[in-house]
């Protein structure tokens, strides 16, 4: 991160020069990261410098309460997470349900519900935790399952649209990348079967692709043709059933 950069410069610069090398090379680094720490430390130095106290990271969950219970990277405590679940929060939550659904980042204070009776208890907890302000990002908005990065702050008041642009930039990416390390989830009875129903020749591509190689340095490293492997990585993905190879290397890591 350039050393000049903080978030009084991320706020002040908008989308200028200091933010897109910022942001160029903090995308470098989450896709540069082989483990789970490299890329939460990535994200939580990111956080830090977007001027959020916390964040809580949820890929590819089956439904609301598992998206809140049990994220994917998150600076959040053991403690702070059985306590939301234990009072259902994940019922009465307007910000897990804009998360959910949603498709472009929203901008909240905890003053936002003041006045709304139907959020009345939301929002004396929010107030209760210290919470100021933060912004919630849906992710992956493409896929069936629910994705999304809510950043928290207990100082800021407020944040701007460069900011909350800067954070999807971000989680699209760290979000892509847990899929590609494999940590997004545990496969199904289902997914193994189709993994079982892959050769041996699929089966040592998928293994290539899960290190980061491209088809064609598979092809070079096989002593295979570019357009062989062209075809064995599309039936990968024809019978596991998605639609891009993040997904199956996800499938093959998790296996």
């Amino acid at each position: 991160m350039p050393k000049a950069l903080g978030a009084s410069g991320l706020h002040a610069s908008g989308f200028g020069f200091i933010v897109i090398s910022w942001l160029s090379e903090t995308v470098s680094s989450a896709c540069d990261a082989t483990t789970r720490s490299e890329l939460h430390a990535v994200v939580s130095t990111a956080i830090d410098a977007l001027g959020f106290s916390s964040f809580n990271l949820a890929v590819l969950k089956a439904d609301k309460r598992e998206f809140m219970t049990e994220p994917t990277l998150t600076s959040w405590t053991w403690d702070e997470l059985s306590h939301y679940d234990a009072n259902q929060w994940y019922l009465r939550d307007p910000l897990l349900e804009r998360a959910a659904y949603g498709t472009e980042p929203l901008i909240w204070t905890a003053s936002q519900w003041d006045g709304q009776p139907e959020h009345a208890d939301y929002s004396s907890f929010i107030k209760a935790l210290g919470l100021r302000a933060g912004v919630t990002v849906p992710l992956l908005c493409n896929k069936p399952e629910l994705s999304a990065l809510t950043a928290l702050s207990f100082t800021r008041d407020s944040f701007s649209e460069p900011t909350a642009h800067a954070l999807k930039i971000l989680g699209e990416v760290v979000a892509e990348k847990t899929c590609s390390l494999g940590i997004t989830r545990t496969p199904s009875q289902a997914d193994i079967n189709a993994l079982r129903s892959l050769s041996d020749q699929q089966m040592t591509i998928l293994e290539w692709a899960r290190q980061g190689k491209s088809n064609a340095d598979i092809a070079v490293i096989t002593n295979r043709s570019k357009r062989s492997v062209d075809y064995h990585m599309s039936e990968i993905l024809r019978r596991l059933s998605v639609s891009s190879r993040a997904q199956a290397i996800s499938i093959y890591c998790g296996r």
